[in-house]
């Protein structure tokens, strides 16, 4: 007579033979996740779809939160792209040059990192002020920065500058210089050398660094807060509308304009993570030349805010300044609906 115990009823079971089978660092590394990210996105993304079709379109497009869409993203591409640009020139002359104080500028480009949100607001709002050490020299040029937009852009352009610098920093460190060096013993000049030897390897990293500094402005809440004026169809942003929203209990108001954040900015960052060179998708790095990939990404990401505008407003001159919105109710340009999704899997490939 064969006699089965509990371990060997274990061993004989698949599920326990396929889990049995998996590391430890996996199980870790999946459980950790879980509970970190797919969970609170799940349950966010449940409560959102758990509402009526009308009820969410109508949340979701109504004037205020198309409006503050358009802030939030736009004001931060062009943020970041700026960073992207002044980010690589800091972070090649810390590279390439030794001078006293390098340590105080490195000091000084994580100083977002570790400096409170809330503190940083203060900061800039102070400075920046019609009485403020920088915005008095601006003043009389008529050139208002404090509760603007141009502060919101300001405040951007802070938290998300070591995401730029700190991301390209390695990657110029491990190339050789004797590479440059070559380029110029066959005749090429500085800016041919530049352009076709060392930018392709860094076109990666500074894509990816302005991907990480975009995310980072969309999020940001405690130095906008305090640096914007917040109103409506001028400088009020997506996160602090939510925030509004929390504050009125239309906890179903802040959970549907969450997910549609949520989803832009997951398609907004599916580009610069096709830069990686392990990635799934299409790469859009091309070293012969780097400078048409910039600008692939730069009008794709336009391209994706056309789509969205063009399907959910008309009647639309100038969103920022002008509070002339009109809603479009689904029906109205469904027959656009597959040129849209169409363009949207164009840009995914």
């Amino acid at each position: 007579m064969v006699t089965t115990t509990p371990d060997s009823k274990r061993q004989a079971n698949p599920v326990f033979l396929f889990f049995g089978k998996i590391p430890w660092t996996w199980v870790i590394t999946f459980v950790y996740l879980a509970f970190l990210l797919v969970l609170p996105i799940a349950a966010l993304i449940t409560k959102a779809v758990s509402e009526p079709f009308d009820s969410f379109w109508k949340t979701a497009t109504s004037p205020i939160a198309i409006s503050s869409y358009e802030i939030t993203f736009v004001t931060a591409l062009a943020a970041a792209t700026l960073n992207g640009i002044f980010g690589t020139l800091i972070a090649w002359v810390i590279v390439r040059y030794q001078f006293r104080g390098k340590r105080f500028l490195e000091a000084v480009v994580d100083l977002p990192f570790a400096l409170p949100t809330a503190v940083a607001g203060i900061t800039l709002a102070t400075v920046y002020s019609d009485k403020g050490w920088i915005g008095s020299l601006l003043a009389p040029l008529g050139i208002k920065v404090a509760f603007t937009r141009l502060g919101l852009f300001v405040a951007m352009v802070f938290i998300s500058l070591p995401f730029i610098v700190r991301t390209v920093q390695p990657v110029l460190t491990d190339l050789e210089k004797e590479i440059e060096e070559a380029a110029w013993s066959l005749g090429a000049s500085q800016f041919q050398a530049f352009t076709k030897v060392i930018l392709p390897p860094l076109m990666p990293s500074i894509l990816t660094g302005i991907a990480l500094g975009f995310s980072r402005a969309v999020g940001e809440y405690g130095s906008t807060v305090i640096i914007a004026s917040n109103t409506p169809f001028r400088d009020l942003i997506t996160p602090i509308l939510i925030f509004q929203r929390l504050e009125q209990y239309d906890y179903v108001g802040a959970t549907v304009i969450g997910a549609v954040m949520l989803a832009i900015s997951f398609v907004s960052l599916l580009k610069p993570a096709a830069c990686q060179p392990s990635a799934f998708l299409q790469p859009i790095i091309s070293h012969s030349n780097p400078v048409n990939s910039f600008s692939r990404l730069i009008m794709d990401s336009i391209k994706t805010y056309g789509i969205i505008k063009y399907f959910f407003i008309t009647d639309l001159d100038c969103p920022v300044f002008s509070p002339k919105f009109t809603a479009v109710s689904p029906g109205t340009h469904l027959f656009n609906l597959p040129i849209m999704l169409l363009s949207i899997y164009q840009l995914l490939l």
